[in-house]
């Protein structure tokens, strides 16, 4: 019989004996030198490869979902505000409406991560970086004048104040 059809065979037999809920998989090779991946330990007689989890992330929380979302509403709200200040979108043109509410992620187990919190970045951080590449970047469709970059200059300098201090 054909390799590739005593593969698929085994493969088929093997799937139909799959846990749903398994979360373990396991490769192993059989004596023959066929590899298998399958949720059950290796058989008698074959040799085991690797051994990983299954188990899907977790996606993100409520509150990373939330300070996304906000996230994302400043760095629209901050363009808008850079756009009208380069001159490249009139002055009375209302920002663009919040972003629709993301659904809510599916209800998956607890499990620890070891990722860091997304924190969203502040005006004076997001003014830098948006000063840095207008400066940084060969743009020749963006030929900035002295007052323009001037203007530019202050308006970090605003987003960059304490606003406690007078």
């Amino acid at each position: 019989m054909n390799p590739v059809r005593i593969f698929l065979l085994g493969s088929l037999l093997l799937g139909a004996a799959v846990d749903a809920d398994a979360s373990t998989l396991y490769k192993c090779t059989a004596a023959s030198g066929l590899d298998t991946i399958q949720s059950s330990p290796c058989p008698k007689g074959s040799t085991q490869v690797w051994k990983r989890d299954s188990t899907p992330d977790p996606g993100l929380t409520p509150t990373q979902a939330s300070q996304l979302e906000a996230r994302q509403q400043k760095e629209a709200q901050d363009a808008h505000a850079l756009s009208v200040l380069a001159g490249t979108t009139p002055v009375d043109r209302p920002p663009p409406p919040p972003a629709p509410p993301a659904p809510p992620p599916p209800a998956k187990p607890a499990r620890e991560t070891s990722e860091a919190p997304i924190y969203p970045k502040g005006p004076c951080r997001l003014a830098h970086e948006f000063a840095d590449a207008i400066r940084d970047h060969d743009k020749d469709f963006l030929e900035m004048r002295q007052d323009q970059l001037a203007r530019l200059d202050r308006w970090v300098e605003n987003q960059c104040r304490d606003p406690d201090e007078p």
